[in-house]
């Protein structure tokens, strides 16, 4: 059994009865849970935790094994009135999931046993309001299919803070959706013949199939229909630990943690910010266990999704009602001092009837306690579900998370790395925070020996440079003084998954992911000079590309957009660069970018232009607002930032990215259908590959010197400074990402390239596109989603130069 075990003290009043092994045939004897579900009611205040739904195939729920089967879970967008926090909110937008025959649901009781739910329990009105704000937890293992029908019945005909304001370039309030499996290693394939997609986000799923979301997904919404069938295939080989970047070939994938979300573009924030997002496990908690002969250790292993919205109370009726539109600057500080305060009940509040909650797994500020044993090491898989904001996670003392509290009067105890966007750290280190931007995931080890003590888990507040994300309380800990010892080193079922009884037993710990880190080299070799810039889906023969974050404050569309930043990307090449130092003007005058002009226009057609005709071009469409160099995702053609591939032939002929920040805020980096490591460590120091210009001494004096602000910006800094993972989060050339923090420019970074006050942020990755599961059309872009709603997005597109039949000749608009 591919068992991912989860245990808790239950939102309702569940009553089993047991199947015996007679009636269940050669089948496992399980227990059903009773279809009277009754809405929790916190004891004292106080909100258990609890476990996320799993879907896993029917036989190996009932039989286990890993043979190769499918999960089968529909999903519709719709609003629906839930309960968070002992409050009734009404018209969050949720996924109703509906889970297929051959689909097993379960959870765990409180005894630690399985408790089956009926398909019919999905439809319940009392269970949906407390479970369908989590739709649960997709499980798969190698070979395995998802399939899923999206469909969508939004409907903001009516007017209330639920109906999402205009996109930018659309207007009208999107009702459309679709589903992308985050960070999966899995095709983008598009099967007109067939009516099947795998993770190809450019389709929407409408309710009347004739809303476009008010024309705001652009150029980038190919086609709208009734509903999007999805089969999702994970390749069939588990890679070997022992070999080096077996993970990235193609036919195999990374076991770990994924998720899912919407990602109808313009719309993707909004729909995010509700109940439209789940995670996704492949392969086995024991699939690599590492350290043979040495003692055993006993883990209990929880998955954790962090979400938040903003719910506003509802004078009229006594409840509260979804925010689709939230406000970033909700709880930022009166006087704009960034001294942030410790918000203690999962919850902050700037004054007046508007309220911005965080839960984890649909719980706000749950306790873990009841299931705490001794002699147990804790693991929690974590993954920030949320559309825009960071969190810095801390575990401290719990009488320091009882009052409103300066951020630098906590005290944070070390817990370990173990793994970070759901693949195994390439070496374990010791940390007091950790940076988590929307997307990203970790797995952190805490200490066994914290019995008898009381934590929070904590968020210490991020200041992107434009937003202020708060520092708030997500959860408390409560280690008993008694607490149970386990009896054995058999794996017991409990709050989160434990390793199988079939693993090896003189293991010392579990890795939870796949080892093998990539550890790609430069193709161009010292004293090697790169060959002239490619044109575009040629190889780059030696050279890099460049991509551009830029944005134009205060654009005003005429709809309801003004005073509101519109953001973009700009993708170039440049050979490597002569020296070490700053880019000069001339630098840039000899990168190459590509324009593409209209929807018909392959990209292997698309003409290099230097970044004067960039400027010129933008200029001319957004003169009346004094753009300088603004190309957004959404806006009319010409378009600067998509990037055409060819597929390489192994692992190591990976492409370097250098990315550049011409913003005053920060960034997340995120490309779908691919793993990529960070630069190379002899590349840290130089500028022209990284610079962190808020906290670097030498630029510092150019950004705030208020407290959060250094704190934040050097958090960033850490995430890549040591290459040994000793304080910082990224193995530089080793760990593989999926996303990664992008460091903001200087105060006065504006958003325009070449500002001479200006000292961007930058940083370099190295992208193999070797994988068969690569070839076709995705997207990269910032997944804090705000930026990505508002033009931050380009089409990354793979041909295969082995097939010469690949559709290259036409993105499909």
């Amino acid at each position: 059994m591919v068992c991912f075990g989860l245990r808790s003290t239950l939102l309702f009043s569940i009553a089993c009865f047991s199947v015996t092994a007679a009636e269940a045939g050669p089948e496992k004897a399980q227990s059903y849970c009773d279809a009277h579900w009754q809405a929790f009611t916190p004891t004292n205040g106080v909100q258990p935790y609890r476990p996320l739904i799993a879907f896993e195939p029917e036989h190996r729920f009932l039989h286990g094994g890993r043979a190769p089967g499918e999960v089968k879970v529909d999903f519709t967008a719709q609003q629906y009135d839930i309960r968070v926090g002992g409050r009734l909110i009404n018209g969050v937008p949720i996924w109703a999931a509906a889970p297929a025959a051959e689909t097993a649901a379960y959870i765990f009781d409180e005894n630690g046993q399985r408790c089956r739910i009926r398909s019919q329990d999905f439809e319940n009105p009392s269970f949906r309001a407390v479970w369908g704000y989590a739709p649960g937890r997709i499980e798969l293992d190698f070979g395995d299919h998802f399939k899923s029908r999206v469909t969508s019945r939004l409907d903001y005909t009516t007017a209330s803070p639920a109906r999402p304001d205009g996109a930018p370039f659309g207007g009208a309030p999107c009702q459309s959706t679709n589903l992308h499996t985050h960070g999966l290693l899995v095709s983008p394939y598009k099967d007109e013949a067939k009516k099947l997609y795998g993770d190809y986000v450019l389709d929407l799923a409408s309710p009347q199939h004739g809303d476009q979301c008010g024309g705001a997904g652009g150029q980038h919404v190919h086609n709208v229909a009734d509903a999007l069938n999805y089969d999702i295939a994970i390749p069939p080989h588990r890679p070997d630990p022992t070999i080096p970047n077996q993970a990235l070939e193609s036919g195999y994938h990374p076991s770990g943690l994924f998720w899912f979300h919407p990602h109808p573009h313009g719309y993707s924030a909004k729909q995010l910010s509700g109940g439209t997002s789940g995670l996704i496990t492949v392969g086995n908690a024991d699939d690599h266990p590492t350290a043979p002969g040495a003692a055993p250790v006993k883990t209990n292993l929880r998955l954790m999704l962090i979400r938040d919205m903003q719910i506003q109370k509802n004078a009229d009726k006594g409840d509260y009602v979804f925010v689709a539109s939230s406000d970033p600057a909700l709880c930022a500080p009166s006087d704009n001092s960034r001294d942030t305060t410790l918000w203690p009940d999962g919850e902050c509040n700037g004054g007046g009837d508007t309220s911005w909650i965080f839960t984890v797994n649909g719980v706000q500020k749950p306790e873990i306690a009841q299931d705490l044993r001794r002699d147990e090491a804790e693991v929690w898989r974590i993954a920030n579900g949320s559309p825009s904001a960071s969190y810095r996670l801390a575990i401290i003392p719990l009488d320091e998370a009882t009052n409103k509290l300066a951020s630098n009067q906590v005290h944070p105890i070390d817990f370990r790395i173990l793994s970070k966007d759901g693949v195994a750290a390439a070496q374990e280190s010791e940390a007091k925070e950790m940076l988590l931007m929307p997307g990203s995931r970790v797995a952190i080890e805490l200490d066994r020996r914290l019995e008898g003590g009381a934590f929070a888990l904590v968020s210490l507040g991020v200041y992107s440079g434009g937003d202020n994300w708060p520092a708030v309380v997500l959860a408390t800990v409560k280690w008993p003084q008694t607490a149970k010892a386990a009896a054995s080193a058999e794996p017991r079922s409990g709050a989160a998954m434990r390793p199988q009884a079939g693993a090896p037993a003189g293991m010392k710990k579990f890795d939870l992911t796949s080892r093998g880190p990539t550890i790609v080299r430069s193709l161009a070799k010292a004293g090697t000079k790169a060959g002239s810039l490619a044109a575009a889906c040629e190889p780059l023969d030696g050279n890099e590309r460049v991509i551009l974050f830029v944005k134009n404050p205060n654009y005003g569309d005429g709809d309801g957009y003004r005073n509101a930043d519109l953001f973009g990307l700009v993708a170039g090449l440049r050979a490597p660069p002569a020296h070490e130092g700053e880019p000069t003007p001339a630098d840039y005058d000899a990168y190459r970018f590509f324009r593409r002009d209209n929807a018909d226009q392959a990209l292997a057609d698309t003409a290099a232009v230097r970044l004067d005709e960039v400027k010129s071009a933008s200029e001319a469409k957004f003169k009346s607002d004094g753009s300088h160099n603004f190309t957004p995702a959404f806006a009319a053609f010409p378009e600067f930032g998509n990037i055409c591939v060819r597929r390489s032939r192994s692992v190591e002929d990976a492409e370097t990215w250098v990315i550049e920040n011409w913003t005053n805020e920060f960034h997340n980096f995120h490309i779908h259908q691919s793993r990529f490591s960070i630069g190379e460590a002899s590349q840290l120091h130089n500028y022209a590959y990284f610079r962190f210009p808020c906290s670097d001494p030498a630029t510092m004096d150019k950004c705030s010197s208020q407290n959060q602000s250094l704190k934040s910006d050097g958090i960033i800094e850490a995430f890549y400074q040591d290459k040994t993972g000793a304080n910082g989060h990224a193995a530089l050339g080793e760990d593989l990402h999926d996303s990664v923090p992008i460091p903001r420019g200087s105060d006065n970074c504006d958003g325009s390239i070449g500002n001479k006050d200006c000292a961007p942020g930058r940083i370099t990755v190295r992208i193999p596109f070797n994988r068969k599961e690569q070839v076709g059309t995705f997207v990269y872009h910032c997944h804090i989603l705000e930026h990505e709603d508002r033009g931050m997005m380009g089409l990354v597109q793979v041909i295969d130069p082995d097939a010469p039949e690949t559709p290259h000749a036409h993105l499909g608009h």
